[in-house]
């Protein structure tokens, strides 16, 4: 075959056009990349993130537990300060009734105003423990 000048020069041409194109996609494809990468984040911030909501659920899962704790030891406060108020109620009208039958001795009266002053701490204490934890059961 003979080698053809004019053909080769054309071909030549022709490549390095097709070159300078490729070069150009090449080019507007890494500008375009580097656009998309910076808007991105990066997987590590991802996870971060997806590490920092499995804390929060782990969390959630034991203040439920605390909460369900707390509710059932209110439960048992309440029940067990109601059968003391409706105990030292009896004791109390019965002192009453004691009383206004028969003078009261001193020894009574000290006993029955130390009990009386022990159940108001206990009230003014649950009141305050129910104040903080949150109110009804």
């Amino acid at each position: 075959e003979k080698l053809n000048i004019p053909d080769l020069k054309i071909r030549i041409e022709s490549l390095e056009g097709d070159t300078k194109f490729a070069a150009q996609n090449a080019s507007d494809m890494a500008e375009k990349l580097y656009k998309v990468e910076a808007m991105a984040v990066p997987r590590s911030e991802l996870v971060k993130v997806q590490n920092g909501f499995e804390d929060l659920r782990s969390d959630h899962q034991v203040m439920k537990v605390e909460l369900k704790e707390m509710s059932a030891t209110t439960y048992n406060s309440n029940r067990k300060f109601v059968h003391e108020m409706a105990e030292a109620k009896a004791w109390t009208q019965q002192a009453i009734v004691g009383l206004q039958k028969n003078k009261a001795d001193g020894p009574d009266l000290a006993q029955l105003s130390e009990k009386v002053g022990k159940l108001e701490y206990s009230i003014k204490d649950n009141r305050r423990i129910l104040g903080d934890g949150g109110g009804q059961e």
